[in-house]
C-alpha cells in the first residue's frame, strides 16, 4: 500500500495542476519517472495480466503476423507482446524500459526517443503502435506531425490507452473477486 501511495505521489509531481514550463522538462520528468517504474514493471504486469493478455490479444487482431507486412513501429516498448514481423522497432522515452526490452527481446531493435523528437530516416512502416502513450504526449499534434513522414497510404495507426474513469467500477469489481 506504501509503494501504491508512492507512485500515486510521484504522478502527481509529474503531472502538476498548472502545464509544464517547457518541452524539455516535460520529457524529462516522464523520462525519470519511467526510468523509476522500468524496475517495478514486471510486478505491475504480473499484477495486471488480464488488461495486459486484452492487450496482446488485441495487437494480434489489429497487427496479424500473416499479413504479409513487413514493419512495424510501436512506443512503450515494453507494453507490446513480440511478434513474427521481419522488422520491429521499439521505441521509449525511458533508457531504462529500452534495455529492459531489449534484454526481454534480444532480436528486436530499440531506440531511446520521446515521441516529441520523433525521427526516423528509414522508410515508412506498414503498423505503428502507441500503446498507452497518448495520455503523456506534450503536444499530440506534434506527435501525429511526425509519425505522418513514418506512413505510407496503407499504415495502420493502433492507439489504444487506459481510461482512468474505469477505475472506481475496476476497483469493485475486484472487491468482488
Amino acid at each position: 500500500m506504501q509503494e501504491k501511495q508512492g507512485r500515486a505521489k510521484w504522478v502527481r509531481t509529474v503531472r502538476k495542476e498548472s502545464p509544464p514550463g517547457s518541452l524539455d522538462e516535460y520529457l524529462q520528468n516522464w523520462e525519470a519517472f519511467f526510468d523509476h517504474y522500468a524496475a517495478q514493471v514486471d510486478r505491475w504486469h504480473h499484477r495486471n495480466t488480464g488488461y495486459h493478455t486484452a492487450i496482446a490479444s488485441l495487437a494480434r487482431f489489429y497487427v496479424p503476423a500473416d499479413a504479409g507486412y513487413s514493419k512495424l513501429a510501436a512506443a512503450t516498448v515494453i507494453c507490446w507482446p513480440p511478434c513474427n514481423l521481419p522488422m520491429v522497432l521499439g521505441i521509449d522515452i525511458s533508457g531504462q524500459m529500452v534495455r529492459l526490452a531489449a534484454r526481454k527481446y534480444p532480436h528486436l531493435q530499440f531506440r531511446q526517443m520521446a515521441a516529441e523528437h520523433l525521427e526516423l530516416p528509414e522508410e515508412p512502416f506498414d503498423f505503428i503502435v502507441l500503446s498507452d502513450l497518448v495520455g503523456y504526449l506534450y503536444d499530440i499534434r506534434l506527435v501525429f506531425e511526425r509519425l505522418r513522414h513514418m506512413c505510407h497510404s496503407h499504415t495502420r495507426l493502433v492507439i489504444h490507452w487506459y481510461s482512468h474513469l474505469w477505475q472506481p467500477l475496476l476497483a469493485f469489481a475486484e472487491k468482488l473477486g
